[in-house]
Order: structure tokens, then sequence, then C-alpha cells
């Protein structure tokens, strides 16, 4: 797997417990569609905005600074509005993983022609994440049904799971 599905691998696994999937994906090809000099218009579902995101992405990856400023910035927007984003750490592991000369250090974009071995990731957003979904579920049961509460706990301890996975590099199907 080269490393631009690398980067659409990582944003398919940013969740959140209150913004859809498709919400999150169109942030992602929101930036990316600038990077590569791409309209932005939204999706109609979330199989196309995968789709169209995985195009905006190969397009933009032919300026590999473009493209990892534009999907370090799409974490940004995303991690501001509570969702579970990848750090910088995983990032450099993608950009090391395939021998691209650049790194995340101290939130800025450098090139680098030495080898950076990046900080160990670690998953406190997850965990918050999960705690906050859990929170949402039991306030939920007061104010809703049942299965809203479950459905919001599944879906959080669901992108916690995938990210305990990613950490200790178990393949997951893009699906699950």
């Amino acid at each position: 797997m080269g490393a631009v599905q690398d980067f659409i691998s990582l944003a398919r696994k940013a969740s959140s417990s209150t913004i859809g999937r498709q919400q999150i994906i169109e942030k992602y090809k929101g930036f990316l569609a600038i990077a590569s000099g791409d309209q932005y218009a939204n999706s109609s579902s979330l199989s196309w905005a995968e789709s169209n995101l995985e195009n905006h992405a190969e397009k933009a990856a032919s300026d590999a600074p473009g493209f990892i400023a534009a999907f370090c910035d799409a974490c940004e927007a995303l991690e501001n509005w509570g969702v579970a984003v990848p750090g910088h750490q995983y990032v450099n592991n993608i950009l090391e993983k395939h021998s691209v000369p650049f790194r995340v250090i101290d939130s800025q974009l450098a090139a680098t022609d030495e080898h950076i071995s990046p900080p160990d990731p670690v998953i406190e957003t997850a965990e918050s994440t999960v705690s906050r979904a859990l929170a949402d579920a039991k306030a939920l049961v007061g104010y809703s049904d049942a299965s809203s509460a479950i459905d919001r706990a599944h879906t959080a301890l669901h992108g916690y799971l995938i990210k305990l996975c990613g950490n200790a590099s178990i393949p997951v199907e893009d699906d699950a």
C-alpha cells in the first residue's frame, strides 16, 4: 500500500460520537481538494465522499509538502470539532515507512534527509473519546431511547479498537 492509501486509511479511522463519518471525510476531502487545485463540492453520500477523497488525495500527492500540510490542517480542524484524529506521530510513521523526506516536528512541516524515528503513538485521544461517548450514552438513556445510547457507545468503542489495532500493527479491513 502506498503512502496516499495509508493516509486515506488513517482519515477513515477518525471518529466522533457527535459528527457523522461523511462529514469527517468531507473535511479531509475539502482540504485535499484545495491542495490538488480542484474545486470542492459536497458529496451526496459517504461512498461518493470516500471516492472523491481518494481522487483529490492522489492528485494532491504530486506536491508532497502540500498534501501533508492539507492532511494535518484537516486533522486540526476536525480536532477542533471534537473528532478523535491521528496525531503527528501517525503522520510521521507513514512518512518514514514510505521514505518521504518530510516530518512534522513541533506542528511544523520540515524537510529532512536524515532518518527520524517518530515517537510511539499514544492513545489518549481515543480514550478521552470513549469516555465522552460513554457520558453521552448515559445522558441519552435519560432523554432518549436506549438504542441511541448503545449506538453512541458502539461507535466510540469501535473507533477505539481500530486505533488499538493500528498501534499494535494488527491489520484491519477498511469496512471493519
